[in-house]
């Protein structure tokens, strides 16, 4: 006796934390790969990314202004009205401005990152063998949201008789009761 089960079989997890929204399918249906499958709310993550937005702006304007600063110190260090020192501050203050605008920038790209992970796509073509979540509930990250299984390749699992062991092969014609 034993098993018989997919050779390709994946349990789709959440990648952001939320509630989920929607589930779009039901144990038993048949579901194509890239198929939506679930949606978690995404009104904290949009808020998120509105808010790096505007630090990335914040950020650009802050570059901007140290950019100015440094072009102006640059002339005033050539006509001898400023010192070296001065000028090295301007500078600096300009590596910390790009910084961080590269800095904001990564941020939005996750943010931005996250909103795409709040939709759950089927990564194969099958059957629904299990929604793990109901719309309204409240899920972690990596918790599962539905199982789908491709039941067009099966294997058997199943205990061989020690006496048998030496008879089997791979490819060996087997007889398979259900």
């Amino acid at each position: 006796s034993g098993a018989l089960q997919p050779v390709r079989q994946a349990t789709v997890k959440a990648k952001v934390s939320g509630d989920v929204r929607q589930i779009t399918v039901r144990e038993g249906e048949t579901v194509q790969s890239g198929q939506l499958l679930a949606r978690i709310d995404t009104a904290d993550l949009e808020a998120k990314l509105v808010e790096r937005t505007g630090a990335l702006e914040s950020a650009k304007a802050q570059l901007a202004l140290a950019e100015k600063t440094r072009a102006t110190n640059n002339a005033l260090l050539k006509q001898n009205f400023i010192s070296q020192n001065a000028f090295d501050n301007s500078e600096s203050t300009l590596s910390v401005a790009l910084g961080s605008v590269m800095s904001a920038e990564a941020q939005v790209q996750l943010a931005r990152n996250a909103l795409r992970d709040a939709i759950a796509l089927s990564p194969l073509t099958g059957i629904v063998a299990k929604r793990h979540v109901q719309p309204g509930e409240k899920v972690a990250f990596d918790s599962p949201l539905v199982t789908v299984v491709d039941l067009k390749d099966m294997e058997l699992q199943a205990m061989v008789p020690a006496v048998d062991v030496p008879e089997l092969a791979m490819g060996k014609a087997v007889e398979l009761s259900i």
